[in-house]
């Protein structure tokens, strides 16, 4: 079975045509649409709220903060489980029960009371909650690959990740549940309709996000559940469905994570993430392959950012692909690299390394990387507190890292050690990277299997080339909800690229369009030349106009 692009783009025209039209300046993603879970009676996950909403959103705050982000909806995990016995949250992993009990049901009861249901698209889990809910019949599964296999070929793998399962808040997957193979949509894993999604969250209706679905397995063994493709016919041919069986971008909910080893990584994390400002001339993108022919193969292969059957592309060469063609990042500005070895293992100044690493001295804005999946030997520190450590587990923290660089890699346990429930022996950690100065990431708290791993294309595309909030462009990322994954960072966050900002102020607005309109095509061709093909023309204009009219969108969404 291959689920392809094609199927995502039509539960998205769906998902957009079921909803009333609306003008952009109305449907970008604003703070008004995020939800802010906290627990008072942990205090790094108040302060971590405070931080962000500031002291006004949090009952009985003593301080007086602004937030990062004011305006973002908040809710206090003690104020809604009170009255519930045995209600103490821990951090790390939970089991099923734990988690409908004090987060799933909790938090449903409170935005349909509030009613908030067409209004809140984004939960964000604050430090000291869990991120890891256990698999029912082992615990352990998640954390050993070849029981983790063996539970999902035989349709019984219900371990998840709490953020990915929440995304499906309003759902009760579990339901049916006996311990057979598919006797729930909780076993195996639910393809993401807001896969390789190019638009925002709130263009898509949210009509139907309270039905309780009824979806299918191609597989018949409850590995992976999609929209029933009859449906999406009728849908696409605008004839009635059965809006049970299907699934589009506007039924889920996108969720993200503020947490970090201590308080003061996340803090900075968040300040970091406030004003994002992309400079295409100074900093580097880093695709670090390994062990590929560096072509844009059409079909899987053996490569792990190419492997079905939930496959995008084949991904890492098609990102080089797009930001070549794009043209706006310098050559200087794309470090890609196919081939394995010392001296092809991508690592940063920080340490000092055995002789022949590939050490990458400008600020990276974005690493995307097989990481300590590399096949061949890698490099190690040669000298310091990590002297003899593996390039593995420590390249994360070696570079200097842009302010608000982000971290893809294609390891199953990257986003394990948050809560207290450590690293994976060999593998990076997300944590490291956002304690070295990192801002956003994406990752896995336990094993995923490389077709789930995300996407770097559509992150690149929609993020750092594009419009959208991190959040949304990170789950246009990841192939399966109900799944592994977790996204950590700011969800309002988005790029100001140098490109645009043509007066620098950090800022593109209609005193850029007029800066640009006053440089010389000659004289100010390096500048006026924005997608660097040799002419200063309306297409270079086009990137300017496009920023100014979006980011004034955005200003008055904000604002409604």
């Amino acid at each position: 079975m291959h689920i392809g692009p094609s199927t995502l783009r039509t539960l998205a025209c769906v998902s957009i045509a079921g909803g009333l039209a609306c003008s952009p300046a109305l449907a970008q993603l604003a703070p008004k649409n995020v939800l802010v879970v906290y627990d008072s009676r942990i205090a790094d996950s108040r302060l971590i709220a405070e931080h962000y909403a500031g002291s006004a959103a949090i009952e009985g705050a003593t301080e007086k903060k602004p937030g990062t982000r004011p305006g973002v909806l908040t809710v206090d995990l003690a104020a809604l489980l009170k009255d519930v016995p045995n209600s103490t949250i821990s951090p790390g992993s939970c089991d099923y029960g734990q988690f409908c009990k004090l987060l799933r049901d909790p938090l449903r009861a409170h935005i349909l009371k509030e009613k908030l249901q067409h209004q809140v698209r984004v939960l964000v889990l604050t430090k000291g909650l869990p991120h890891v809910i256990a698999d029912m019949k082992n615990v352990v599964a998640g954390d050993q690959p070849q029981i983790q296999d063996q539970h999902f070929r035989s349709g019984n793998a219900t371990g998840a990740s709490v953020d990915s399962e929440l995304t499906l808040l309003y759902q009760d997957l579990a339901a049916g549940e006996m311990g057979g193979p598919g006797d729930s949509l909780a076993d195996g894993m639910i393809m993401n309709p807001s896969w390789l999604n190019t638009q925002p969250i709130t263009f898509s209706s949210t009509e139907h996000i309270l039905v309780k679905r009824a979806l299918v397995c191609p597989s018949g063994r409850g590995t992976i559940w999609t929209s029933d493709p009859a449906e999406i016919e009728k849908a696409a041919g605008k004839a009635p469905f059965d809006p049970a069986r299907i699934l589009t971008p506007g039924d889920i909910l996108l969720t993200a994570r503020f947490d970090g080893p201590a308080v003061a990584d996340v803090v900075s994390m968040l300040d970091r993430a406030k004003n994002v400002y992309f400079n295409i001339n100074t900093q580097t993108i880093v695709l670090d392959e390994g062990d590929s022919n560096g072509l844009t193969d059409a079909a899987p292969n053996k490569e792990l950012d190419n492997a079905a059957p939930l496959r995008g592309g084949d991904d890492l060469e098609q990102t080089r692909d797009l930001l070549k063609q794009d043209g706006r990042l310098s050559a200087a500005g794309l470090m890609y690299d196919a081939r394995s070895g010392t001296d092809h293992f991508c690592v940063g100044p920080r340490y000092e390394w055995s002789p022949n690493a590939k050490v990458i001295t400008r600020p990276v804005i974005l690493i995307s990387t097989s990481g300590s999946n590399t096949p061949g030997k890698h490099p190690t520190v040669k000298a310091g507190s990590k002297a003899g450590q593996d390039a593995g587990v420590t390249y994360g923290e070696s570079f200097t890292w842009a302010s608000g660089a982000i971290f893809l890699s294609i390891e199953s346990f990257n986003a394990r050690d948050f809560g207290g429930l450590g690293g994976w022996p060999g593998q990076q950690q997300i944590s490291a990277f956002l304690a070295s100065g990192g801002t956003f990431a994406i990752g896995n708290a336990q094993e995923p299997f490389s077709f789930t791993t995300p996407d770097t294309l559509p992150l690149a595309a929609n993020f750092l080339l594009g419009d959208l909030t991190f959040v949304e462009a990170a789950w246009s990322a990841i192939p399966a909800i109900s799944w592994q994954q977790v996204v950590i960072g700011d969800p309002l966050a988005r790029i100001t690229r140098s490109s645009e900002d043509i007066n620098m102020d950090r800022t593109v607005d209609g005193k850029d369009l007029a800066a640009w309109d006053a440089l010389d095509s000659e004289k100010d061709k390096a500048r006026k030349d924005l997608n660097r093909d040799g002419v200063c023309d309306a297409n270079d204009r086009a990137f300017i106009e496009h920023a100014v009219a979006i980011n004034k969108a955005y200003a008055e969404a904000a604002t409604r």
